[in-house]
């Protein structure tokens, strides 16, 4: 079966001493194979912007692996290209 997922969620802490905060946005497609294949569950692509306020930066495009065990846990191996935005540090 295939899942569509939509999220939003939103990053803040501190890299080299400078507070940093920022959106994303992301839209993913997952593929869930009905059964394992090579220990996998399934595949994902997608796409994720970050620094929303920024038309040019900040734009991902995803692809990865996952497995999900039956307990509700799992693991994704997720390759991802893309622009970082400026992330600009208040001085």
């Amino acid at each position: 079966f295939r899942v569509l997922n939509f999220s939003f969620y939103h990053s803040e802490g501190v890299l080299k001493g400078k507070s940093y905060s920022f959106n994303h946005l992301g839209l993913d497609l997952e593929r869930n194979w009905s059964q394992n294949k090579i220990g996998l569950s399934g595949w994902s692509l997608g796409y994720r912007k970050e620094e929303l306020h920024r038309k040019r930066l900040g734009h991902f495009i995803n692809l990865g692996v996952f497995r999900k065990f039956d307990v509700g846990a799992g693991f994704y191996v997720l390759l991802e290209y893309g622009q970082h935005g400026y992330r600009s540090f208040p001085e």
